[in-house]
């Protein structure tokens, strides 16, 4: 920390998961206890993901059907990509992504819909453009989050 409290962005760590370098993959729901199984099982089985700390988000907006328990039975408890089940309890995508957004641990945020199948290897294409690995001594210089469409991104890069 700096005299203002502020964090200083100069420093330099070998862990990239305590410097927000990151996928955080967000999917919003109402009501998708139908659909979460398929979604989380092709989510789960990446081929691509140990280079690169992830975390997984499910925001319930607003659900009446079981969507939170259905998350937490499809998803591996104490594996290490965690899975983070949060509330927003206005009815909207735009709430739900807000609060997701809001909730994400990682530089890198990618919103997904409850139907939608990722492709196997999605995270070859962060660790790609970003140039950072699972052992690299990196210097955080981006304090901020960028959608993954806006990549390529430095990502604690120095620029």
């Amino acid at each position: 920390m700096n005299e203002a409290g502020a964090a200083d962005q100069g420093a330099v760590s070998s862990s990239l998961d305590g410097l927000g370098c990151g996928v955080s993959v967000i999917i919003c729901c109402y009501n998708s206890s139908a659909k979460l199984p398929a979604t989380l099982g092709r989510l789960r089985s990446q081929s691509d993901s140990e280079a690169i700390p992830w975390e997984l988000i499910v925001v319930d907006n607003a659900s009446s059907d079981d969507t939170v328990a259905v998350a937490r039975q499809h998803w591996p408890s104490g594996g290490r990509v965690p899975l983070r089940v949060i509330t927003e309890t206005r009815r909207g995508v735009a709430y739900a992504r807000d609060a997701g957004f809001a909730a994400a641990r990682y530089d890198v945020v990618s919103f997904i819909d409850d139907d939608n199948w990722v492709s196997a290897r999605p995270f070859a294409r962060v660790q790609r453009r970003s140039g950072f690995s699972a052992t690299s001594n990196i210097t955080r210089s981006v304090p901020h989050r960028r959608p993954l469409e806006s990549l390529p991104i430095p990502c604690g890069l120095p620029v």
